[in-house]
């Protein structure tokens, strides 16, 4: 299954390359595309076998691209870019737990003007973490599951259950 930003992709080369052989603008496929229905929605979700709503990062990603788009600021979403404003976006979750006390910041959901910033800046996170795997055309499915795996393996319950301790400064590594 193609990306959003892939299709897009490909429409372009269509456009310059056969183009005129079809007698086809660019901006005839771009109209063709942006008539295509991409639901604006991002509250629709689909039902795993647990009953919990999951999220279609795929989907995501494709209302992610389209908004990029139609703003040509694909222009502006090079990978450097991204993680910038990644990074910066972290800073500001970050800003918000700054100087709390652990219980603090375990409470902060009773807080429901603090929780609906933290909410703000955690979606912004994610935002930018998906356009830039979409950019870079990585599965974030297929690296989370991976990494999973991995921290499975280097975590197994019975080494590292009740301690943080880094699975290479345990004595067994």
């Amino acid at each position: 299954m193609l990306t959003f930003a892939q299709l897009v992709d490909l429409e372009h080369l269509i456009a310059i390359d056969f183009g005129s052989f079809w007698g086809v603008g660019e901006s005839d496929i771009l109209g063709i595309l942006s008539n295509l229905h991409v639901s604006t929605s991002f509250t629709e979700t689909v039902e795993s076998d647990f009953g919990v709503a999951q999220m279609d990062i795929q989907r995501i990603q494709a209302e992610l691209a389209r908004f990029a788009v139609e703003r040509e600021w694909e222009q502006f979403h090079s990978p450097k870019n991204l993680t910038m404003a990644l990074a910066g976006e972290a800073g500001e979750l970050l800003a918000l737990f700054q100087w709390l006390t652990e219980d603090e910041s375990r409470n902060i959901t009773t807080n429901p003007t603090k929780l609906a910033r933290i909410r703000e800046e955690m979606a912004d996170v994610f935002i930018y973490l998906a356009r830039l795997a979409d950019v870079l055309r990585v599965d974030m499915e297929q690296i989370v599951c991976d990494k999973m795996a991995d921290n499975a393996n280097r975590y197994p319950v019975t080494l590292a259950k009740g301690n943080a301790i880094k699975y290479s400064e345990r004595d067994d590594a």
